[in-house]
Parts: C-alpha cells; sequence; structure tokens
C-alpha cells in the first residue's frame, strides 16, 4: 500500500467503512506483531496485544485528527497497549526478554508450535548480536537501511552482517525459511479476530445505548467487578433489539475493557449521560472509567488556550517527563500549543527524563488528572470543528 492509498484507506476507515480498516490491519499487523513480540518475547501475548491495539485503534478513529499521522497515533496506542500488558503483569517489566530456554515462548500459539520451539531454539543458538539483527529485521520490522542506522554501521555491512545470521539460524534449523520466523496464519488469525471483535462491540454499543440509564449503570457496575449480571439486566438486555444476540457473544458476564470498548462506540451523549449518573452514585466508578477513556496522547486535541491552562497547573517537571514518554508527533504538537516561554523550559528539563517506566507514567497521569479538573470544573469544553472538509474534535478553555 503506497502512501497515496494508505491515506485514503485512512480516510474511507474513519468514515466508518469496515473493510478499509480490514485493509489497514493487513497493511500494519506485520510490523504491529513485531513490535510487541520483540519486547515481549511471547507469541501469544503478542498476538493478544497486537489484537487490542487494534480494535482500540478501530473504536478510536474519531479521534485521529490528521490521516497522515496514522502510523505514530496506531504505535502511540501499542505502546499504551504494552504499558498495560506490563503493569498487569509485573514479573515482566523488562523491556527485552532474553530468547532462551525459560522464554515465555511455550506450548500452543498461533502457529504450529513445533515450528516454533524449533525456531526458538535456533535462535538461542545464536550469539545475541546475531539475534538482534534476527529480531530487528523480523519481528520489529526493519528494513536494511533501518538496521544499519539502529547498529551504527553502513547498509552494505548490515546487510552482510544479516545475511550471516540467516546462515547461522539455517545451520541451526535444516529447512529454515525466512517466512519460519513468523507463521502466516498469525497474521490471518489477528485480521479476523479484530475484524469480528469490532463488529462486535459495534453491536454491543448499539444494544447498550437502547438500554434505559439505571440499567446502563448497573451494567458498568457488573463489568467493573467482574460479576454476572443480575436477572433484572438479563432481562432487560433480552428485552432490547439485539440483546439476546449480545448475550450469545458476550455471556452473563463482561470485563472492564470490554465495557470501555462498548463506550468508545457508543454515542457521547449516551457515555456522557452515563458518566453524570455515576457522578452522583458511584464517583469511584465514574472516575475509573473516565481514567480509561482519557490518556495522555489526548491533550494534542486541545487548543493552545486549554492547554495553557493545563500547563498552568501543572508541575513543569510532571509535564516534561510526561512528553519525553509520548510519541516526537504527539510531543511536537503538545509543546506548539504551548505559550514559546513554557515550551522553551520544557526542552531542557525533557533532556534528562525517562521516556519509559513508572516514573513517566505517573507523570503522565498526573497531568492528565489536571485536564480532568478543568473539564469537572466546566473549563473545558469539547467543540466539533470543520477544518479543510473534515470533522474534527477540538477542546477550548470556556
Amino acid at each position: 500500500m503506497d502512501a497515496m492509498d494508505s491515506l485514503e484507506t485512512v480516510r474511507a476507515a474513519k468514515a466508518g467503512d469496515g473493510g478499509a480498516f480490514g485493509d489497514l490491519v493487513a497493511a500494519y499487523e506485520r510490523r504491529v506483531f513485531g513490535y510487541f513480540m520483540s519486547r515481549s518475547g511471547d507469541a501469544h501475548a503478542a498476538a493478544e496485544l497486537s489484537q487490542d491495539a487494534f480494535v482500540k485503534a478501530c473504536l478510536g478513529l474519531r479521534s485521529l485528527r490528521d490521516a497522515e499521522r496514522f502510523g505514530p497515533w496506531l504505535f502511540a496506542i501499542c505502546r499504551n497497549e504494552l504499558r498495560r500488558h506490563f503493569s498487569e503483569n509485573a514479573a515482566s517489566r523488562r523491556r527485552f526478554r532474553p530468547l532462551d530456554e525459560d522464554s515465555p515462548w511455550r506450548g500452543e500459539s498461533p502457529g504450529p508450535g513445533d515450528d516454533e520451539r524449533a525456531m526458538l531454539a535456533a535462535l538461542a543458538s545464536l550469539g545475541a548480536p546475531d539475534r538482534e539483527l534476527i529480531r530487528l529485521r523480523y519481528w520489529a520490522g526493519l528494513s536494511v537501511a533501518e538496521l544499519a542506522a539502529a547498529a551504527g554501521c553502513s547498509p552494505g555491512s548490515a546487510k552482510g552482517r544479516l545475511h550471516r545470521a540467516r546462515l547461522k539460524l539455517a545451520r541451526a534449523m535444516p529447512g529454515f525459511a525466512d517466512a519460519a520466523l513468523v507463521d502466516p496464519r498469525t497474521f490471518e488469525s489477528i485480521k479476523e479476530n479484530v475484524m469480528e471483535n469490532v463488529e462486535m462491540t459495534r453491536r454491543a454499543a448499539r444494544v447498550f445505548a437502547r438500554l434505559s440509564l439505571s440499567a446502563q449503570a448497573a451494567f458498568a457496575a457488573s463489568a467493573a467487578a467482574g460479576a454476572r449480571f443480575g436477572e433484572a439486566l438479563i432481562a432487560s438486555l433480552g428485552a432490547e433489539e439485539g440483546g439476546r444476540e449480545f448475550l450469545a457473544d458476550y455471556g452473563p458476564q463482561l470485563g472492564f475493557r470490554e465495557l470501555i470498548n462498548i463506550l468508545n462506540l457508543s454515542d457521547r451523549y449516551v457515555e456522557g449521560r452515563l458518566i453524570r449518573s455515576l457522578d452522583s452514585s458511584d464517583p469511584d466508578l465514574a472516575e475509573r472509567i473516565k481514567r480509561h477513556m482519557f490518556v495522555f496522547e489526548d491533550l494534542s486535541l486541545f487548543d493552545p488556550g486549554a492547554m495553557a491552562a493545563v500547563a498552568a497547573r501543572a508541575d513543569p517537571d510532571d509535564l516534561a517527563a510526561a512528553l519525553a514518554g509520548t510519541w516526537v508527533s504527539v510531543r511536537e504538537r503538545i509543546l506548539g500549543l504551548l505559550p514559546p516561554e513554557v515550551s522553551a523550559d520544557l526542552h531542557p528539563r525533557m533532556a534528562g527524563k525517562d521516556p519509559v517506566g513508572e516514573a513517566m507514567e505517573e507523570a503522565q497521569l498526573a497531568v492528565v488528572t489536571i485536564a480532568r479538573e478543568l473539564e469537572q470544573e466546566g473549563r473545558l469544553a469539547a467543540l466539533r470543528q470543520t477544518v479543510d472538509g473534515k470533522e474534527t474534535v477540538v477542546v477550548s478553555l470556556r
């Protein structure tokens, strides 16, 4: 898919064309899977995280301001999914896991398990530099030129080193072929599951919108607690159009992340009405939902006045640490929204900040909390604007 085709495909997907989004999954699935695989070392986790990231991207496409930024925006979602995965699996808190005998890549996975174990053993027999070249080329999807940049050598040298690494791998694994590094069925499974999950979530959002406010609140409370729906809620679902199909899809129990996905696909009126109701009846649940539906990267939707209001309350070191951990395109956008003197002060502060880890995540949460406080005070308003024929959401200061 060339740049122009990709741009048109993103625009079609933003307009609700499911087939276009499927094309985007096909275009990016190897890079996304490689991103997660190279950082988790776990084929199961990489496949599941890939699916979660693509589903979240599809459900959040309306927040993408510029179709040309789809790639960086998608990988910002991937980074957030990876952070969530590591935070939920504290024992996995390492950027890379070695490909050795205690690797978690075991058992059945989205491809022939015996072949994958044989590949793992063959990779483990290589030296660390050769193993890293293979991982960067086939799992992270780097081109030869990008490999050269990463390794600090010429493209010719990188190509030669990669060739020698592949020869060693072939000797360690007779019958080796490049395609064996990632089984194609992995990607067929990812795309199929993503599109099925997105369509199922769309159906669920339509059913959710038809429920009464009290039923929606009970629905949210059950999902947050991981509890089975009560009989009254099941009866309400069964009485609505599509409700029985919903129960067939999800069963009598819903996870919190599934609730968030449904809310992300719901009309803003439905979402806002539920949160306002929960603010009174269950403020802890309302806050938990808000926290999961607003991330640091959403600040790129703010206009200069709104961003200046956030910066005025934020600790400069928190803001610098938060910016250090986001994608360059988002960072540049936010810095461009700030008053020049604030932006100039943040640049040297960012130089000493760790772009990964708990400190960065806590800093981003602190800044996001300030944005939510401003919203709760009624000082922020989300407005739909049309720029160059495209509708977008801009958060402005009242």
